[in-house]
């Protein structure tokens, strides 16, 4: 189901898949949290005004089904973002914000980069498929705490509010898995070395978001390297896709409902903090 908008950037399409429904439905729910705690909070005009632009980044993520309309509202989602970060206005506030909008750039180029290869294919010697993959896995992974590229997540979750960590940590970050769900090639034999990659790198931040969690005092930055590892186990599941494309259809589901309860229990735990 989904209508069409031929007068909006290249002509775009909005609807609702499997997989949309379930991650849109976790985002709402999350971001009603997030509002609650806004509110009762006071969060500052400003940060308003960017929360508000970032649930509808989102949400419009979510729901667009043509690459265009994703990578518009994602920009949106991420830029928007950053007033969430710098609300505190904190010396540590803007040291994250700064860290922050740089990987946001850096990520937006990578993602659109390989959107531009995907649908032009590629002069190098590199497979035009392979080449595309690589440059969405790492822009959108930047979004889902890819690691080495992950160290805005945790500054970000200890500089924001609770409403705006909430936001963060509990929707916002599962964009990057919606990329890669979305964009990446699975099912394409010329990645399954990509997978192999994947992998690799999943592994290495699920176990490093737990050793450099384990040493925090800071709670909220706490949770944002328990994120870090979370989001390297979904990884994991993308790159068996990538690699062993006839096992996704079963590794689909799982990853999906993974993603959900990681959204749902990193709201939770944020929330609590709040309350504590």
């Amino acid at each position: 189901s989904g209508f069409d908008a031929p007068w909006l950037l290249f002509g775009a399409r909005f609807g609702l898949d499997d997989t949309g429904r379930l991650l849109l439905l976790a985002s709402a729910v999350v971001w009603l949290a997030a509002a609650l705690h806004a509110v009762g909070d006071g969060m500052a005009r400003g940060a308003r005004a960017g929360f508000l632009l970032a649930m509808a980044g989102i949400f419009g993520a979510v729901l667009a089904q043509d690459a265009a309309s994703v990578f518009a509202c994602y920009a949106l989602m991420s830029f928007s973002a950053y007033l969430l970060v710098v609300e505190r206005a904190a010396a540590a506030a803007r040291r994250a914000g700064r860290v922050y909008v740089a990987l946001v750039v850096l990520g937006e180029v990578l993602v659109l980069s390989g959107l531009l290869f995907a649908a032009a294919g590629s002069a190098t010697a590199v497979s035009p498929s392979m080449l595309a993959g690589l440059l969405l896995w790492i822009g959108f992974g930047i979004k889902a705490g890819l690691v080495p590229l992950h160290f805005s997540l945790p500054l970000a979750d200890g500089a924001a509010s609770t409403g705006g960590a909430i936001a963060l940590a509990g929707a916002m970050v599962n964009a990057g898995l919606l990329g890669w769900l979305r964009f990446l090639p699975i099912g394409d034999p010329a990645v399954a070395g990509l997978g192999l990659v994947v992998i690799g790198f999943g592994l290495a931040g699920a176990f490093w978001g737990v050793l450099a969690g384990v040493n925090q005092t800071d709670a909220r930055v706490l949770l944002g390297y328990s994120s870090v590892s979370q989001m390297g186990l979904l990884a994991v599941g993308v790159g068996a896709g990538l690699a062993v494309p006839q096992a996704w259809p079963a590794l689909l589901p799982a990853v999906l409902l993974f993603a959900v309860h990681h959204a749902l229990a990193k709201a939770g735990l944020f929330a609590t903090l709040g309350v504590v």
